[in-house]
């Protein structure tokens, strides 16, 4: 079996209330990914690694990427939004 490496990016924070948000990104495709969970991060992240090589994103456009299903998700910049 071919071993196949990924890599992720994980910026956590502890908000207000002792809630918690997890923003992720997949290194390879640049997904990105806001849980408001562990459970939810870790869940995402394994989506990731059980399927097929990672697609690849040639969008042009600057602050957002695709998923493979084509979602878009806006780049984030700074802590997320409580609401």
């Amino acid at each position: 079996m071919a071993k196949r490496h990924q890599s992720f990016v994980v910026r956590c924070w502890l908000l207000d209330r002792g809630e918690q948000r997890f923003d992720i990104e997949h290194i390879q495709s640049g997904e990105k990914h806001l849980a408001r969970s562990a459970v939810e991060a870790i869940e995402w992240i394994h989506d990731r690694t059980s399927r097929g090589p990672p697609v690849q994103d040639t969008s042009e456009e600057r602050g957002a990427t695709r998923q493979g299903n084509g979602e878009r998700h806006e780049t984030m910049h700074g802590p997320p939004d409580t609401r």
